[in-house]
């Protein structure tokens, strides 16, 4: 059993699964404390399908039935006199045991299912400036959340194949695939947020951090449900809600969770009059949990998801004058307005999870034994993807993706008198099943070129066939530079040579290729109070990863269908008898942690570290024109080093947390667009930063909250990639300069169960880049620098400007009912959040952030 000294540290065993316990105190008594529920011992699974996702659809529906649920700020005790009032105590398992917040010699941040509601946190990316540093941006809306830690991202890339450097994790199961990180957040107890490198308890691809979903799990204390209907402008109308039922006191129990939402969109399009950027989406899950005695429990969970909708539509911006594109089309010229997008291949946007998890711990005397097991599959689908935000068919890409994984974690845990131990074995694997089908260009078809005309503009070294002269007197002329190729590229290379030289085609490919990575590891922490004030933390952890490219071939057609080319393994004419290209890369890293801390006294604590990093090596996977533009990019090393307080003041009632570090960033997996290929690229570069965020209590009716961040990134002096970009100097993409929030909880009116609560908060976003060539060395359109042709946008080449949303919800609580009145970005400000370098077709792409949004919330509870 988990016991507790007087300063509600848990003692005793330690729990991998606990919830966000808050305890209230009132004059120096301890309030109740709920239980931290503790993890377990657990065997490998297969997944399951169809009938599952019934079931739990099913069984969810019949018992949300007659469910409700009350909001509770979860901030502070009971009201009374101001001088009893103090700040709650929330105990996390951010290093895999239960403690307290303040006594984590670490970053982390914690947000209560209670913090969710009353935010209006819905989805994973309205988590974007809710706690220091943290930054969540997407290419593809809601489908594919890319996290930012302290200036630590995925960049610029955007492959659902490459594994983020924040690591996700739902009840501590690491979740690989990238898309099904775009979770709708119903009933869970907390998120915790853990910033800097965790390369010794949660091991690899974690060199930014890690962010830990954490599900509500059954009490095995009587029957209780909510459910909360939320509708909003867009006509979008969101539900959750949850039932517990205990079939055997302090034994078995089971909960069942669900959420659905379905609305309009908010971009127009006038090519076809629909609306994009709609909500659709669905997702359920069912845990039991079974405790057969006091020193072990048994808990499964299985879960389904799906979300199918409408793409959120890009924003097209072409090099020429008024945003002009190279086939004639500006939006600018077009009049649209803001909330208008001009699209002719715009798809769905579809994604779906499924997966099982099964934690047993037990324990005996001084010793836990934990295991997690998780499987997980699912697929991500953009049919088709418009990169062009036009009318015109100039770029689309169709992404389909199928995604298995496994993650098993086996660890013992020791607690002595002044000496805890963690120590543990990891095997996990993924694989990624990739079918992408690039269209470029098709305009060309509708400008006169046969559709069973094939020219397609690749100028690797196996399809280039001729050049033109370029000088003499027939500049035209054609030089054979490859007799095996198929692209003349003289009308392409010199557009004078139009009339004599064949013209250019669309590229029509189809790619497919699957990543498989095998992963293990082996780590331990050890804990040791050196004396009642001063602790030592040390840990260790080696991981061996096994990287595999596997079935690899991209065959190119005409427009026509018929498939005239392969390059990957090259062949003209197609030879379809080619093997498909496989490749692997084996890697294997040493990470860790040191740390000191000091507890100077009861609520006051200072700690310095250093940590390391690390991020799995990864193929170039979307590289098709030519085999040789698929290599390895070798993993990512991050040496971290930090100091850090963390603080209460004025009798509990002033929470203060900081940090400042710095980090050696070694390898950074970056993307380059080479004409329509994207290159994977690995660089160099340094960060350093500080963080603050505080809880005041001020009294009984009024909580302020906030925090904020600095960043200053850089790339190391001098480097130029292969491509040509130079990135020496330039900042971090993805990496705001000053990030802040602020946030007031006021309490109108009190009386008995009755309350009426605003809760207001805003949120700024600083300046930053959307990739990492910055200002492109001033080659941007506008640039009083420009010379010749523009590399990018002002949009781009001028950076994302700063921008300010703010926030705000009324909630009237009564015992068994709230009704709230809410809205978000109450200033309708519009913004961009993502921008993708397109030179290869003289244009640039955004997306834009949600507009205002506003509606009525209900929520009952039984």
């Amino acid at each position: 059993m988990i016991e507790y000294d007087d300063t509600r540290t848990a003692l005793g065993g330690q729990g991998s699964q606990t919830t966000a316990c808050r305890t209230a105190h009132r004059g120096g008594h301890p309030g109740p404390l709920t239980r931290p529920d503790c993890p377990g011992i657990s065997a490998p699974l297969a997944g399951f399908g169809r009938l599952a996702k019934a079931m739990l659809l099913g069984g969810t529906a019949l018992l949300l039935a007659p469910a409700a649920w009350a909001q509770d700020d979860g901030q502070v005790a009971d009201t009374g006199s101001d001088s009893d009032l103090v700040l709650d105590e929330i105990l996390v398992t951010a290093q895999k045991r239960v403690q307290s917040l303040q006594s984590v010699p670490q970053s982390v941040s914690a947000l209560s299912g209670d913090d969710l509601r009353a935010r209006n946190l819905l989805e994973t990316t309205d988590l974007n400036g809710a706690v220091p540093n943290l930054q969540v941006t997407s290419a593809y809306s809601r489908t594919q959340p890319n996290f930012s830690l302290r200036g630590i991202s995925v960049a610029n890339e955007f492959s659902a194949s490459i594994a983020s450097p924040v690591g996700v994790y739902v009840d501590e199961v690491y979740q690989n695939f990238r898309a099904s990180h775009g979770q709708q957040l119903y009933d869970l107890d907390r998120i915790e947020v853990v910033r800097g490198p965790q390369g010794t308890l949660y091991g690899r691809n974690t060199t930014g951090g890690a962010i830990n979903f954490i599900t509500r799990r059954p009490s095995l204390e009587g029957t209780e449900g909510y459910v909360t209907a939320n509708y909003g402008n867009f006509d979008t109308l969101r539900m959750d809600g949850a039932a517990e039922a205990t079939i055997i006191p302090g034994k078995l129990g089971v909960r069942f969770a669900a959420t659905f939402g379905d609305g309009d969109g908010y971009t127009f399009n006038p090519v076809d009059g629909q609306y994009y950027g709609d909500t659709n989406y669905y997702g359920a899950r069912a845990t039991i949990l079974w405790k057969p005695n006091e020193d072990m429990d048994v808990l499964l969970k299985v879960y389904t998801a799906e979300n199918d909708q409408l793409q959120d539509l890009p924003y097209g911006i072409g090099y020429n004058e008024n945003g002009t594109d190279n086939f004639g089309y500006s939006r600018e010229l077009r009049g649209l307005a803001e909330n208008e997008v001009e699209a002719d291949t715009a798809g769905n946007y579809f994604n779906d999870a499924d997966g099982i998890v099964l934690t047993v711990n037990y324990e005996w005397d001084e010793i836990t034994l934990t295991s997690i097991t998780g499987y997980d599959s699912g697929t991500f689908d953009l049919s088709p993807f418009d990169c062009d935000g036009s009318p015109n068919n100039v770029c689309a890409i169709r992404y389909n993706s199928e995604h298995d994984g496994f993650n098993q974690d086996l660890r013992l845990t020791y607690t002595g008198d002044r000496l805890q131990v963690i120590g543990g074995l990891y095997y996990g694997w993924d694989r990624n099943i990739t079918n992408n089908e690039p269209d470029f260009f098709g305009i060309l078809t509708d400008l006169g070129v046969p559709a069973d005309f094939f020219n397609a503009p690749i100028a690797s070294a196996d399809a280039l066939a001729v050049v033109p002269a370029g000088a003499g007197p027939d500049p035209c002329a054609p030089v054979v530079v490859n007799p095996n190729g198929f692209f003349d590229a003289r009308s392409f290379l010199d557009p004078s040579c139009a009339a004599v030289a064949p013209p250019v085609s669309p590229i029509l490919a189809e790619q497919q290729f699957t990543i498989e990575r095998p992963s293990y590891a082996i780590y331990g922490e050890a804990i040791y109070d050196v004396t009642d004030k001063f602790t030592v933390t040390l840990g260790l952890r080696y991981t061996y990863d096994e990287v595999r490219f596997e079935d690899a071939r991209t065959v190119l057609f005409d427009a026509a269908g018929n498939p005239r080319a392969s390059t990957v393994p090259f062949s003209f004419p197609f030879d379809p008898s080619l093997p498909a290209v496989n490749l692997e890369e084996d890697t294997g890293r040493l990470t860790g942690r040191l740390i000191l801390n000091y507890q100077w006294q009861d609520e006051v604590m200072t700690y310095a570290s250093y940590s390391r990093g690390y991020r799995a090596g990864a193929w170039n996977g979307l590289a098709y024109q030519a085999i040789e533009q698929v290599f390895f990019v070798p993993p990512e090393e991050v040496d971290a080093f930090e100091v850090g307080l963390k603080s209460r003041w004025f009798d509990n009632r002033l929470q203060f947390n900081a940090a400042a570090f710095y980090y050696d960033y070694q390898n950074q997996q970056i993307a380059e667009i080479v004409g329509a290929t994207s290159f994977l690229r690995a660089v160099n570069g340094r960060i350093w930063g500080l963080e603050a965020e505080f809880t005041a209590l001020v009294n009984d009716w009024l909580v302020i909250d906030g925090s904020g961040g600095y960043l200053n990134s850089r790339y190391d002096s001098g480097q130029v990639l292969d491509g040509g970009g130079a990135i020496g100097g330039n900042e971090f993409p993805n990496a705001p300069d000053i990030m802040a929030n602020l946030g007031a909880t006021i309490t109108f009116w009190e009386q008995e169960d009755r309350s009426i609560v605003l809760r207001a908060d805003g949120q700024y976003i600083g300046e930053y880049w959307f990739d990492p060539f910055n200002d492109y060395g001033g080659q941007f359109v506008g640039s009083p620098t420009l010379e010749g042709q523009p590399l990018a946008s002002s949009e781009l080449g001028e950076g994302n400007p700063a921008y300010f949303l703010a926030n705000a919800r009324l909630t009237f609580n009564q015992e068994n009912f709230a009704v709230s009145l809410w809205a978000r970005n109450i200033f309708d400000n519009f913004y961009f959040t993502y921008g993708l370098n397109l030179n290869a077709f003289n244009q640039d792409y955004l997306v834009r952030g949600l507009p205002r949004t506003y509606g009525v919330e209900l929520t009952a509870r039984f």
